[in-house]
């Protein structure tokens, strides 16, 4: 069992840095400086990462939306003139029936 824990211990504090046995504050933060420093830089490439694909994935959004509102408008035009159409057609054809000499 021992043989294990010394084996396998390494691995399990992985990247933690030694800290000296001395209690001064100082040398303690001059360990965990490059740590945290590490750490940050991480953080802000993970939220620019995320920020760049919330982005990608909203743009992409939007074009679909345009698109679709597109289809949308020039659907509801084309129903609108054939309607016109058929009111148009209406009309010719009551205006033959009422005055047949006119047209």
């Amino acid at each position: 069992m021992e043989d294990v824990t010394s084996r396998l211990l390494p691995f399990h504090c992985f990247s933690y840095p030694e800290i000296p046995e001395s209690d001064d504050l100082l040398s303690e933060e001059v360990v965990f400086e490059p740590l945290c420093e590490r750490l940050l830089h991480r953080k802000r490439n993970l939220e620019e990462q995320f920020r760049k694909r919330f982005l990608s994935d909203t743009q992409d959004r939007a074009f679909c939306e345009d698109v679709l509102m597109n289809r949308l408008f020039t659907e509801s035009e084309e129903a609108e003139m054939a309607e016109e159409r058929e009111k148009s057609k209406l009309r010719k054809v009551q205006t033959k029936i009422v005055c047949p000499h006119i047209c």
